[in-house]
């Protein structure tokens, strides 16, 4: 047998409800539900990969540091990515070539289309991409210019580095849902390649040949 009656419990849960303390924990519980879903389950999207590695020591002038993040769509359906960006942690500083956003305290990534190889497809990058089955595309955000990779192996072990966030929507009839993620990067390796960086990532065409004046068939002049 319980310790207490009815009449009891029904007399407590009354008392609560009197002096607000059973509102109190109601909001309590709903907002505890809240966090456990936003940093648990929406985390998660089957099929979506992300794939998150360093370089350091690139040899490009602006971003000798960065950590680069690779996202993949291994679903059977398109989706959208939108809104990325990066918030660095308490241990690592952003790079000086890193765009900062002032008011939010986050950091500009944009994506780039890669090829299968990891070459990048088109020369501009977006904060907004599609990705169909088996598409990719590359990120980067540059971190502090001077850290060796002893010192940042050790910023590794102490922790998360900082929290990349963005959005997927995933494009189904009659409605698309929209799944924020908020994604921990921490005991991330080194990259396999030094990553494609700034302008010069995207390969340029061979310039064409010199055309005769008068020609009209565009043939090359010869030699």
């Amino acid at each position: 047998m319980l310790p207490f009656s009815a009449a009891e419990v029904a007399e407590l849960l009354k008392w609560l409800a009197d002096h607000g303390i059973w509102d109190m924990l109601t909001t309590l519980a709903a907002v505890s539900i809240g966090v456990f879903i936003r940093t648990w389950y929406r985390r998660r999207v089957p099929g979506f990969s992300v794939h998150v590695t360093y370089t350091v020591g690139t040899g490009h002038p602006l971003y000798p540091n960065t950590l680069n993040f690779e996202v993949r769509n291994l679903r059977d359906a398109p989706l959208l990515v939108l809104n990325p960006n990066f918030r660095f942690g308490s241990r690592l500083k952003a790079g000086n070539a890193a765009h900062g956003n002032t008011a939010t305290g986050d950091y500009e990534i944009k994506f780039r289309p890669i090829d299968a190889k990891g070459v990048v497809s088109d020369p501009k990058s977006y904060t907004t991409i599609m990705l169909r089955h088996r598409d990719a595309a590359f990120a980067y955000v540059p971190f502090d210019d001077g850290l060796t990779e002893a010192d940042l192996q050790g910023l590794i072990e102490a922790g998360k580095l900082g929290t990349l966030s963005l959005h997927v929507v995933l494009i189904r009839d009659p409605d698309p849902q929209v799944v924020a993620m908020s994604i921990p990067v921490r005991r991330i390796t080194r990259a396999a390649h030094t990553p494609p960086l700034g302008g010069d990532a995207h390969p340029k065409a061979a310039p064409l040949p010199p055309v005769e004046p008068g020609r009209a068939d565009g043939a090359a002049a010869a030699d």
